[in-house]
């Protein structure tokens, strides 16, 4: 029995000792794939522009990280530093997938489909996995952790929140793989070694992570109790960086035949030795409304079967390129290129054909070319034009101008080209005049106004001028155009014209003065001053008219110089002429403004007082007369002075007309002499 047990520790040593070896050949496998992974990361990392080098790098570097973790776990006999390495172990493997899904939606040009908020989805359970591992609930990622020897990785029962964290692992390592085989599965068969290559990446990473998972429930013997998927991601990276560095397959395959071939807007059409349709892109596709499954294969005179006089002229022509045109329902203007294909030694494999519809090319030359003669004729009018056309720019430098130009100016084409405009000033209008032309036309309105220039031999003329801006299709200002047109004879015109209004205008006011004289005369007496004896009737007649239909009165107050004929003959005319323009200054600045004052005839005179009782006619009449019973005038040194006698009567109190009333007054003026002279008389009936 002793025997026995000795054989059997001698055995269970043997196999430890077997087993360390082993653990320590699989621990420098993990450490040798952690710097293999960092010179692919680095080796991505200087490519990272293009389609998904970045993220491969961060994949490779993850990879590394889990491989390094691991391979210390596994060589490691501290069983606290196992669980530690273990732990950390899982920054790796909850990235992976991740990254792997973000790299396969970025090689294959879908990463428009990410956001800053879904990659922060994708790591919200892995951010919860390592929070678990690193807290006193990390029961619920591992449910229990065991070892059966001190050197070896750990064996590892799941929890619960295991299992959610390897079902978005598959989730994200399944989709992604996906992804890059539905690529895959487009490339043409130019890339079917590529393609190889890459899904075999694709696949050992998955079948490894099985094995590792569910081989002890499908293989009993042998199984291997080491997780080599870290190992398998760094596999998988050589494969890809040798078709990144080796076969230029990130380079060529996914871009050159997406970018260049499927999204070129010129149908490609590639053709076999025996005119067998091998290739078409998307454009081609839509032109003949067919799927490149249906077509691949066939022979082109299927792909062209309504395009018969096509088929004809160019089924066995190699090379070619020439413009076409394909009466279709709408006809199409082609630019048709044949071009041969060869294989590595010479002989003639194929043709590839590339049409680009230039329809719309050749109807905007068209176009073109309707628009320059347009443009051809609308200069030849504009040069034909009485008015001067200028075009500057916005500075006001002159581009063009047409031939009238030049007859206003005195400037030729080349004179005035490239000179700003201001070289015709002359000075006549001031630095403001032009400050306010600018202010209008840089504002984008319509400047118009005339301006003296000079001209090239030296005299002034003067030109009527508008000066409006020019905007370009988005709006944009570009160019000022200026019409002008010389008025400098049409000025001269309105000058004339307007110096013949002024002298009529002259003669007309002196025509009125003469007429206000002649009606003054007419109505006045030419001595005195005052009105007439016919003004007087007529302000009678409508006075009378007026206080009848009042109900008014007014009073009429007849005026006689006393003694005047013995005060004429004794001074003579010119005296007695003095007197009488005395009482008629009395009366004028004595007077009410409706009052009406005239001489009545010789030395005699009447005042017609509207509206006026006999008690204000008798008051304004003794006024009258003491006034001019204190005026005393000098003549050939002889002192004048004389009285007035004078007579009133009122309307309707002494008369119903005018007539009767002047009757009245002119019997109490008698009344006033009779009685000594130098009084007031009111109008008595006898």
């Amino acid at each position: 029995m002793s025997d026995n047990f000795n054989y059997s520790a001698q055995s269970a040593f043997f196999l430890y000792n077997e087993a360390v070896e082993i653990y320590r050949v699989v621990s420098g496998i993990l450490f040798l794939n952690f710097f293999i992974s960092l010179w692919l990361a680095w080796r991505s990392g200087k490519k990272r522009a293009q389609g998904g080098q970045g993220y491969f790098a961060l994949l490779m570097l993850s990879a590394g990280f889990f491989a390094l973790m691991y391979g210390l776990e596994i060589i490691t006999t501290s069983i606290p530093l196992k669980i530690f390495w273990l732990k950390l172990e899982n920054i790796g493997i909850v990235t992976m997938p991740a990254l792997w899904f973000m790299f396969s939606f970025v090689y294959t040009q879908q990463a428009r489909w990410f956001s800053r908020r879904g990659i922060f989805l994708l790591f919200i359970i892995p951010a919860i996995t390592l929070i678990l591992l690193f807290s006193p609930f990390s029961h619920f990622h591992y449910a229990s952790i065991s070892y059966e020897t001190d050197i070896g990785p750990i064996n590892i029962e799941g929890g619960v929140w295991y299992w959610v964290q390897m079902a978005q692992n598959y989730f994200l390592l399944l989709l992604g793989s996906f992804v890059i085989l539905r690529a895959v599965v487009r490339y043409p068969g130019i890339y079917r070694g590529q393609s190889f290559v890459l899904l075999l990446g694709v696949l050992i990473p998955i079948l490894v992570n099985l094995y590792y998972l569910f081989g002890k429930y499908l293989f009993l013997q042998p199984y291997i109790p080491v997780d080599f998927t870290p190992v398998a991601f760094v596999f998988a990276g050589v494969l890809f960086s040798f078709s990144v560095f080796g076969l230029k397959f990130l380079d060529l395959a996914p871009i050159a035949r997406e970018i260049i071939f499927e999204k070129i807007p010129e149908m490609v059409l590639v053709l076999d030795a025996d005119n067998r349709v091998v290739d078409i892109n998307r454009v081609g596709q839509d032109w003949f409304n067919i799927k490149h499954a249906q077509i691949t294969g066939q022979p082109v005179s299927e792909l062209l079967k309504d395009l018969p006089e096509l088929l004809e002229k160019y089924n066995h022509i190699r090379s070619i390129r020439e413009t076409i045109t394909v009466n279709t329902a709408s006809p199409r203007d082609l630019e048709l290129v044949i071009t041969p294909l060869t294989d590595t030694r010479g002989q003639f494999a194929g043709r590839v054909i590339l049409a680009r519809d230039v329809t719309s090319r050749n109807q905007a030359a068209r176009l073109i070319n309707q628009r320059n003669e347009m443009i051809n004729l609308q200069s030849t009018a504009l040069n034909a034009a009485v008015n001067a056309v200028v075009i500057t720019d916005l500075d006001g430098t002159c581009i063009w101008v047409n031939r009238a130009f030049t007859e206003i100016t005195g400037y030729s084409f080349d004179e005035a080209l490239g000179k700003n405009l201001s070289f015709l000033k002359s000075g006549v209008q001031d630095r403001l005049y032009y400050e306010k032309l600018w202010k209008t036309i840089l504002s984008g309105h319509v400047w118009q106004g005339e301006i003296v220039n000079r001209h090239k031999h030296g005299h002034l003329y003067v030109e009527e001028m508008a000066i409006a801006p020019v905007y370009n299709e988005k709006k944009e200002m570009t160019n000022y155009i200026a019409i002008k047109q010389d008025i400098t004879k049409r000025k001269q015109m309105e000058k004339e014209l307007q110096d013949a209004n002024q002298r009529l205008q002259k003669q007309m006011q002196e025509i009125i003065s003469l007429q206000d004289q002649l009606r003054e005369q007419a109505i006045r007496d030419p001595l005195t001053g005052l009105y007439n004896r016919r003004i007087l009737e007529e302000a009678l007649e409508r006075e009378v008219a007026q206080a009848k239909r009042n109900r008014t009165n007014f009073c009429i107050a007849m005026i006689d110089v006393d003694n005047f004929k013995t005060l004429n003959d004794r001074h003579g005319h010119p005296a007695g002429d003095m007197v009488l323009k005395s009482l008629a200054s009395i009366l004028m600045h004595n007077t009410r403004q409706g009052d009406v004052s005239c001489r009545y005839g010789g030395e005699e005179f009447a005042v017609l007082l509207p509206n006026a009782t006999v008690e204000g006619a008798l008051k304004r009449a003794n006024q009258w007369r003491r006034a001019f019973q204190m005026l005393h005038k000098s003549f050939n040194g002889q002192t004048l002075q004389a009285t007035l006698s004078i007579g009133i009567a009122s309307y309707p109190q002494h008369g119903l007309d005018g007539q009767k009333v002047l009757e009245a007054a002119d019997k109490a003026l008698y009344e006033s002499k009779s009685r000594g002279k130098n009084s007031v008389t009111i109008f008595k009936e006898s």
